[in-house]
């Protein structure tokens, strides 16, 4: 196999013709399908900058692409080489063009894509189609018996220049699937280290409806992931503690992986599907469970199927529920999950349709800050400080751990907030280690928190009690006007940490969207501890000059409250967590 040909994971899906050109929303009572899969170990490096990457490196991708998109729905078998050898050498041999990945990430265009699609096309899926056209031929001859068919395909193997195992294993294909990797890139900058590339999935559907087979394009996609780390650092990684390059490497790649798995889940033919066999209050019965996959909180829209007088049939969503428990093929209770209803009034018998997206939530808002003044002492550094209203914006990753734990609704947060509100006072007069600074009129403040939390959802239809205790970090930088008789600009910092008790109301628009109001109470206690430094001019870099207690308090404690929207993610570029791992953990 040539160079770009790596065989070690899953390059090309096979899967059978009963489910080509079908949706699984509208297949009878809506039962899934399972499908076999049949597969190369392989994974196609597109350009110059993967195709050096170290072997270990690939192995590593290709082991974690395989993990993420063997899925339980899927069995699998794997596809002969003998179908991939015209498609290898034309590969190679192919001039691709280049392609803007700001772009192709976004969905636009993908010239690159679109030209190993058509090599794609005109080689192994040709093969293919060539071997499933054989069941036309069969059936045109009358071979019924299995000895005429045995016979019929040892004659065809012979022709083809292939095994009659090899026609076996792909006689009933249905889709073809190729993933890749591009524009891999590694930065050191300062002391930050990172790593990029784009992960690509080309797909092709079997379509043998009319005198002969043919392949229709059905996805051709790419995301972008990157991977974070802190020069000469050590992580912990999968196999022990591992190196700031190889951490990064990994971050990167394992998120890779899970975007594919959600883009796989996002084919309609390959969206698990059940039935509703039983209703209760704001909650239904289904008939899938674990040896589907299906897993806690996992979100499966209504789908409702109406026929015409003509026999047409039209598919309408009218709602959408989401998994509270999973049922287990031994149980005693019949092979029934659960799912609590968020939008609709699903029957007895509508269809559930699943609605894929990652464990992961984007939180954005606005939010307002807990701050007020302390009155200060004759020596205070700072005179007559006030605060007042701050506002501002705040961003929150929450991860769906509860998924995991196969507790509904469990999420670990990670948030930040920045913001500003109004402030008066002045510096005062002093000297610090023999140098004199003037006095000078405070102009600006800048606030900004740091939290860790759990958040922990209770649904009642659309609407959704919210609880979340947090640990948190609060820091206020004040900054003045040029000081009086010097050139001299000043800027004081005061922090503190501590605990908080949140709650709040969502409610869901969509099954990826929900609106939010919190409210909470922060107990970050009072802090007359200032960090102070200076700089000579507007343009000047700060040095500092120390940290002191003057007597000026600032009081951190109070009420807090926010307005924001969530969206449960389909992709995402980097690991929030395993960034924050990478630039804020690791030991030298």
């Amino acid at each position: 196999m040539q160079k770009m040909m790596i065989a070690v994971v899953a390059a090309l899906w096979l899967l059978p013709a009963v489910a080509a050109g079908q949706n699984v929303s509208t297949k009878e009572a809506g039962a899934y399908e399972r499908k076999s899969v049949t597969y190369i170990n392989a994974l196609w490096l597109m350009d110059e900058s993967v195709r050096g990457l170290h072997p270990h490196q690939v192995e590593f991708i290709l082991n974690k692409v395989k993990q993420a998109i063997s899925m339980p729905r899927f069995d699998y078998n794997p596809v002969p080489d003998s179908l991939l050898r015209d498609f290898t050498a034309q590969a190679n041999a192919a001039r691709y063009p280049y392609v803007n990945e700001a772009v192709a990430t976004a969905g636009g265009a993908d010239p690159m894509l679109d030209s190993l699609a058509a090599v794609m096309e005109r080689t192994v899926v040709a093969r293919v189609l060539e071997i499933v056209d054989l069941n036309k031929e069969m059936r045109a001859a009358n071979l019924t018996s299995e000895q005429q068919r045995n016979s019929f395909i040892a004659d065809k193997a012979k022709t083809m220049g292939i095994t009659m195992d090899d026609i076996q294993k792909v006689m009933n294909s249905a889709y073809i699937y190729l993933p890749l990797i591009r524009g891999y890139s590694s930065q050191l900058k300062d002391s930050s280290y990172s790593v990029g590339f784009a992960a690509g999935i080309v797909w092709f559907r079997i379509v043998t409806k009319g005198e002969k087979a043919r392949a229709v394009p059905v996805v051709k996609n790419v995301t972008y992931s990157s991977g974070f780390s802190i020069l000469d650092r050590h992580y912990a990684g999968e196999g022990g503690m591992v190196g700031y390059r190889e951490f990064a490497f990994e971050s990167a790649v394992k998120n890779a992986a899970r975007n594919l798995m959600v883009a796989t889940q996002q084919i309609p033919d390959f969206r698990l599907s059940g039935q509703v066999i039983d209703k209760g209050f704001l909650s239904v019965g289904f008939n899938l469970g674990r040896r589907e996959g299906i897993k806690v909180d996992d979100k499966y829209q209504v789908v409702e199927i109406t026929e015409d007088e003509q026999g047409n049939q039209t598919a309408k969503k009218s709602g959408w529920v989401m998994v509270t428990s999973v049922a287990d093929s031994n149980s005693k209770h019949g092979y029934k999950s659960s799912a609590e209803v968020i939008g609709g009034s699903p029957y007895v018998g509508a269809i559930l349709s699943e609605y894929p997206r990652l464990p992961l939530d984007l939180q954005i808002g606005g939010r307002m800050f807990a701050y007020t003044a302390v009155a200060d002492s004759a020596d205070s550094l700072i005179r007559g400080l006030t605060l007042k209203n701050g506002y501002g914006a705040g961003l929150d990753i929450l991860y769906d751990i509860g998924k995991f734990m196969g507790i509904g609704q469990l999420f670990f947060g990670l948030s930040g907030g920045i913001g500003t509100g109004e402030v008066s006072g002045s510096k005062a007069d002093d000297t610090v280690g023999g140098v004199e600074h003037g006095p000078a009129r405070i102009s600006g403040l800048l606030s900004w928190n740091a939290e860790v939390s759990l958040v922990k959802k209770f649904y009642i239809g659309r609407l959704a009690i919210i609880l979340q205790p947090e640990f948190g970090y609060q820091s206020l930088i004040l900054t003045t006007d040029q000081a009086t008789g010097s050139d001299q600009y000043y800027m004081l910092t005061n922090a503190a940490l501590g605990f908080a008790a949140n709650g709040g109301l969502e409610f869901a628009l969509s099954p990826s969207v929900n609106l939010g109001v919190g409210a909470g109470y922060q107990l970050y206690g009072k802090s007359a501890e200032w960090d102070y430094s200076y700089k000579s001019g507007s343009g000047g870099n700060w040095q500092n000059v120390a940290t002191v207690t003057p007597g000026t308090q600032v009081n951190h404690t109070g009420v807090t409250a926010k307005l924001y929207l969530v969206w449960s993610l389909p992709s995402i570029a980097f690991d929030p967590l395993d960034m924050l791992r990478g630039v804020a953990g690791g030991v030298k």
